[in-house]
């Protein structure tokens, strides 16, 4: 797929902030992550009502599937349920087929496409907090990851259909960056073209907490 936007190396792909919205994907071709959206969100509140029957017919039919194949991928590591996202949870809509629930304080992005949905973006409050927050000086830091490579190809596969090779995901410990010790952050087909990132289709990034669960993820 053409790629569709290219981000500076930073520690990792995620978003660093708590804001609604993920990155834009169709942002000009240089961006930082730290970058907001581009475009205006537009709340459920200024649809109008053949948009309002357009999002129920693609929730039903597109985005819970992608929700539940989602949830399955990654059980046990996600913050909520699949049944937990519904359409009064719904927050706003991007340009671009951009569409972000609330759940709880987690902000959750569905991208919808010609080529079908599929979860673009989550975030907890919690994770955006900490994951950018530097630990507190003379602490002895905790390097240990809590997930191997066979379970992040295992996850990624039942995720996005793609076998990737085992050279292709890469595990690094958060505590070199951040305030969270014992976590993950993991890269699965990171592509670069010198010192810039290329964000395609088939790479995807995530953090996982020190209790297995998945607090980050952008694909």
């Amino acid at each position: 797929m053409i790629v569709l936007l290219v981000v500076s190396i930073h520690k990792s792909r995620l978003p660093t902030t708590s804001e609604i919205h993920p990155p834009f994907a169709s942002a000009p071709d240089r961006v930082s992550v730290n970058q907001g959206p581009v475009g205006v969100a537009k709340r459920v509140a200024d649809f109008s009502s053949d948009e309002k029957v357009e999002l129920t017919q693609k929730f039903n039919e597109k985005f819970k599937p992608a929700i539940e194949n989602w949830c399955k991928a990654y059980k046990g590591r996600i913050p909520f349920k699949p049944e937990d996202v519904t359409l009064d949870k719904f927050h706003s809509k991007l340009p671009g087929g951009f569409y972000t629930f609330m759940i709880g304080n987690t902000t959750f992005t569905i991208f919808d496409s010609k080529n079908g949905a599929r979860v673009f973006y989550m975030m907890t409050h919690d994770a955006a907090n900490v994951l950018n927050s530097l630990p507190r000086t003379g602490t002895q830091r905790d390097l240990s990851v809590p997930v191997n490579r066979e379970e992040v190809l295992r996850m990624v596969k039942a995720d996005t259909g793609v076998e990737y090779k085992p050279n292709q995901v890469e595990i690094k410990p958060t505590a070199v960056a951040c305030a969270l010790d014992g976590g993950a952050f993991v890269e699965v087909g990171r592509q670069m073209v010198g010192d810039f990132e290329l964000i395609t289709a088939t790479n995807l990034s995530f953090v996982v907490a020190p209790d297995g669960e998945l607090i980050a993820y952008q694909h």
